[in-house]
């Protein structure tokens, strides 16, 4: 029987709530109140006799992970309490294993988190092992090759080899390669490892479905750790495994099935749909049915139940450029409940041109995209530096991006250099060099106000002045005080890692602004009406190529399916209107055209600015 907190989840949610002592697969429908029921099932376990610092959940975004943390300290009500460790998996590795066991691994400190391969590294790679003509195709297979390579921790190409080697040297490391690294610490230093974590009692897996090889062997190494023969730690796998749409990160949902073969965990369902209105559950269904899961247990879980039925919702095919127009025209406010989605980040930024020319306010959603701009990767580089030393293959890195390649004499005698001031007296004769050694002096004593305009004069070009890199440096530098002081964290570079880790609140503020983003961006999210522009020949068993898995983008349409509250309209966009519409620019000219005649009223469209 529900009593007391338990009364308002539903048998499914309370059954999964107060299981004990088992390995459980929780395979929750899309709105189904997942986070809420792991709330619930922390909840339990605590009130049970765990203490909370022996419970770990595992997040795959930051957002996710605070917004959990957030919903376990509102469900008991304390200001002070001993939380569970709650975090992303790379979060944890990074705080709990690598940092703390560093000199394990082969670093003489703690290394420097780098976003992107080293330019260092990848000249040379290419200079050694590529073609002169063919730099872009050989970097390709190459993170194509590596990424695969460590997300199933073979380690059997020499290309791995070679990036771990100078990651080690130059004392950096990449996002990809600390779950490995991590795993490494386990299995070698098992003890240590234990004597610092204590004990712990379960381990759950929030996005399960989203696990690549690397992070499921992780899961399942700290469960043989830190279970023996008086004590037992708990796999808990919580996902939706219709939604598991990251295959280029490695991600598979038949690793569940190994889940199932080597834990039998209890399989417990919760399929009621707290989001959407029925007709877009039904539609949704109507496409769950064709995603093969490959086990009874997981098939169990493709249909979900409707439970909003007091929302009108509606279903609608787009039948054209004129109709969607028409769509755009009906919008209402607010603005930032509707979204439009598409497959690819090259339609959606087509899209985005679109509204621009209708004047209708739209933000567009591009992952980690302020951290390639180059003023911020040089200012990421310098902060590293400031705080840790120097370092030759960053300091290389801020050449390049400053003048645009690292010139001959540099090139040649940067080894001599042991700082960025011995780089301004050996080089101040060179164009930059001088200036660039000046915003590194301003930036070692914090002086941002001074160090940001002058970056910004550096960089500026005719097509980039100054004034719009200082902006970009600004709002940076504001989203990183405000993690330092959120986060409590007593230095610039602690906050920069801790940034690195989810970049989504470096996203200007949306409100009033229709959403724009790919399918992917959208995991987790829901708006009042979404318009979806995808090409459904892509779900055709002949339409397979090395980027499109049909089997996989069944589970890309209903993960878009299954984020509207109410409504839902698509457009089954072939490869040619593609082209013709967007990519080409043939809706914009209509546009054109069409205020140009008097046959399209800007108004009706620009009433929302």
């Amino acid at each position: 029987m529900k009593k007391g907190i338990y009364m308002n989840l539903t048998d499914e949610q309370h059954k999964f709530a107060t299981t004990k002592k088992k390995h459980l697969l929780v395979l929750a429908a899309a709105g189904a109140g997942k986070t809420g029921s792991v709330v619930h099932f922390i909840g339990d376990k605590i009130a049970n006799g765990s203490k909370p610092k022996n419970i770990i959940s595992f997040s795959f975004t930051k957002k996710a992970a605070n917004e959990l943390k957030e919903r376990v300290k509102n469900h008991f009500k304390k200001e002070q309490y001993d939380f569970p460790y709650i975090a992303t998996i790379h979060s944890f590795c990074w705080n709990e294993l690598i940092k703390p066991f560093h000199t394990e691994l082969g670093y003489t400190d703690i290394p420097t988190i780098v976003h992107e391969f080293p330019d260092e590294f990848i000249e040379k790679e290419h200079k050694d092992h590529g073609k002169k003509k063919e730099k872009m195709a050989y970097m390709k297979r190459f993170t194509s090759l590596v990424s695969a390579d460590l997300q199933e921790e073979e380690f059997g190409e020499q290309e791995t080899f070679r990036l771990i080697s100078y990651l080690l040297e130059h004392n950096l490391i990449m996002f990809d390669l600390m779950v490995p690294l991590a795993n490494l610490v386990i299995l070698e230093r098992k003890d240590l490892v234990k004597k610092a974590m204590g004990q712990i009692d379960y381990i759950i897996t929030d996005e399960a479905q989203d696990l690549n090889r690397s992070q499921y062997k992780f899961t399942k190494i700290l469960q043989t750790l830190f279970t023996d023969d008086t004590h037992t730690a708990y796999l808990v796998k919580v996902g939706d495994f219709k939604q598991s749409i990251y295959g280029f990160r490695g991600s598979d949902p038949k690793i569940i099935n190994t889940y199932i073969e080597e834990f039998n965990p209890n399989v417990e369902i919760l399929s009621k749909n707290f989001r959407s209105a029925p007709e877009i559950v039904q539609f949704a269904n109507e496409f769950a049915e064709e995603i093969t899961m490959g086990n009874d247990d997981l098939d169990r879980s493709k249909i979900s139940i409707a439970t909003q039925n007091h929302l009108d919702g509606d279903v609608h095919e787009i039948e054209g450029a004129e109709d969607f127009l028409e769509e755009i025209r009906l919008f209402e406010k607010p603005l930032d409940q509707i979204c439009i989605l598409a497959r690819t980040n090259t339609l959606i930024k087509s899209v985005a041109k679109v509204l621009a020319k209708l004047e209708i306010p739209y933000y567009l959603h591009t992952e980690f995209d302020i951290l390639k701009r180059q003023e911020v990767k040089i200012l990421m580089s310098m902060l590293s530096m400031t705080t840790k030393g120097y370092n030759r293959a960053l300091a290389v890195d801020l050449i390049k991006n400053v003048k645009g390649g690292v010139p001959i004499k540099i090139a040649s005698n940067i080894g001599r250099c042991d700082s960025m001031q011995m780089i301004g007296r050996m080089f101040g004769d060179i164009k930059k060099i001088p200036e660039l050694v000046e915003v590194y002096r301003l930036l070692e004593v914090a002086d941002f106000d001074k160090a940001f305009p002058k970056l910004a004069h550096l960089l500026a070009t005719a097509k980039k002045p100054a004034i719009s890199i200082q902006q970009s440096l600004e709002r940076f530098h504001k989203d990183l005080k405000e993690v330092k002081i959120r986060e409590n964290k007593a230095t610039w570079i602690e906050a920069l890692e801790e940034l690195l880790f989810e970049a989504q609140f470096l996203e200007e503020k949306t409100q009033g602004k229709i959403q724009l983003m790919t399918v992917h961006k959208s995991k987790g999210l829901q708006w009042k009406s979404v318009i979806f522009l995808y090409d459904f020949s892509l779900l055709n068993d002949d339409s397979k190529t090395a980027f499109y898995d049909p089997e996989e983008e069944q589970r890309v349409v209903y993960t878009a399916l299954t984020r509207p509250e109410q409504n839902l309209s698509f457009w089954n966009l072939s490869r040619e209107d593609n082209a013709h519409y967007f990519t080409k620019g043939g809706l914009i000219r209509a546009i054109e055209r069409g205020i140009q005649y008097g046959e399209l009223n800007l108004e009706d469209y620009s009433k929302y600015s």
